[in-house]
């Protein structure tokens, strides 16, 4: 029976738990960004990264900003595995889309804004604010911060709250200012 008051009073009194989406097509870094921002806010900034592999369907961490219990889901970016990403927008408040600064293949970018694109114009997310990573900024060569946003700001609907933010798995400040703005947009109380 104490379990149970004791569980009642957390739910409570504790806040909830706020849900992002962490999105873009394959090999943007998504899953490499993921574990690196769960070691800066679990206290282990500098912890090296285990390889990474190609997320098949969806990785979830959970960690703390500014007081804020955070859940983020990262959605495997391959093609076939886009099409499961609108069964997770329900009760999204975040949305960090990764994007590969250094991947300058033409049909790559165009890719990437057609998925961003139809992203933002589902219904569920018309509200939610959105960062946008421009990833991989540590390459030698790579789009500036000025090109991914001319590539993606028409994408965005009027009044939309958005940002883009350049960083590397290696730029932990860039990646906790990104993090910081996006949680900072989001409302007190859940609704």
């Amino acid at each position: 029976m104490f379990h149970l008051v004791s569980g009642l009073i957390d739910s409570v009194f504790k806040e909830s738990k706020r849900n992002f989406l962490l999105l873009g097509i394959d090999s943007s870094g998504k899953t490499t960004l993921l574990e690196k921002i769960k070691n800066i806010y679990k206290g282990s900034p500098n912890k090296k990264l285990n390889p990474i592999y190609p997320t098949i369907g969806l990785n979830i961490e959970r960690f703390q900003v500014k007081e804020k219990n955070i859940v983020m889901r990262d959605l495997g970016g391959e093609q076939s595995l886009r099409e499961i990403w609108a069964n997770y927008y329900k009760g999204t408040e975040g949305i960090i889309y990764v994007f590969d600064s250094s991947d300058l293949n033409q049909q790559r970018i165009e890719e990437s804004r057609q998925t961003f694109e139809q992203l933002v114009e589902d219904e569920e997310l018309q509200d939610v604010p959105i960062l946008i990573f421009a990833n991989k900024q540590d390459k030698e060569q790579k789009l500036s911060k000025k090109d991914v946003e001319n590539i993606f700001c028409d994408s965005i609907p009027m009044g939309g709250v958005f940002a883009v933010v350049e960083c590397s798995v290696h730029n932990v400040e860039a990646l906790t200012k990104g993090i910081e703005w996006i949680v900072s947009k989001i409302p007190q109380e859940k609704k």
